[in-house]
């Protein structure tokens, strides 16, 4: 099974993102896809990729944040897509998203 989930973190990288080794990577995940995140860390470093970055989400824990948000604060939270658009512009960074279900 692990054979699997290196061909298609290559062909991820490879095909699907067509990233090439001068671009950095931002890999989204949520915290329970930690083992296929390591596997696509190290097929991208295999592929002389070197600027990697984590963006790592936990619904659980912004649950918990946001309990004790008041209404002003959570209405003055700024859309994730908003900001992840700020991120690409200036860093002109590739994203893979990997969502949990």
């Amino acid at each position: 099974m692990q054979e699997k989930y290196y061909k298609y973190a290559h062909l991820i990288l490879t095909k699907g993102l067509c990233i090439n080794e001068k671009q950095p990577l931002l890999i989204n995940a949520p915290i329970e896809a930690i083992e296929f995140v390591r596997i696509l860390t190290e097929v991208a470093c295999k592929l002389n990729i070197r600027d990697i970055y984590y963006d790592w989400t936990d619904e659980q824990l912004k649950h918990t944040q946001l309990q004790y948000f008041n209404e002003d604060e959570i209405k003055a939270i700024k859309p994730l897509a908003e900001i992840k658009v700020i991120n690409i512009n200036a860093l002109k960074t590739l994203i893979f998203h990997l969502p949990l279900h």
